[in-house]
């Protein structure tokens, strides 16, 4: 995480991308945190597929999403949503960090 800062510090273009899941929930918040803190861009994703049972792609026990997940997290944190996108490539949610004017 100090490298990621000192990179920031020397201008580059530093993000963050979490492969959200069950197996790392219990970190996201702390993730979060600290990336809205130093004002890291920050990408969760959660790959999902479809399955024969025919319940919905983002639904059931494997799913981890943002509407059930990172919009809680993110706004609890400060994050105000800017824009809400559903498209081919998936749900998206995308928030701007007031600490820092740039993001």
């Amino acid at each position: 995480m100090e490298n990621i800062l000192a990179l920031k510090e020397h201008g580059y273009g530093v993000s963050i991308n979490y492969s959200l899941g069950n197996y790392n929930i219990g970190e996201f918040e702390k993730v979060m945190t600290w990336t809205m803190n130093h004002g890291v861009d920050f990408k969760a994703i959660t790959v999902c597929a479809g399955n024969d049972d025919g319940r919905d792609w983002y639904d059931g026990e494997n799913w981890t999403g943002p509407d059930k997940h990172c919009y809680d997290v993110v706004t609890k944190l400060g994050g105000e949503l800017v824009r809400r996108k559903e498209g081919f490539g998936g749900r998206s949610l995308v928030f701007k960090n007031p600490k820092f004017e740039d993001h």
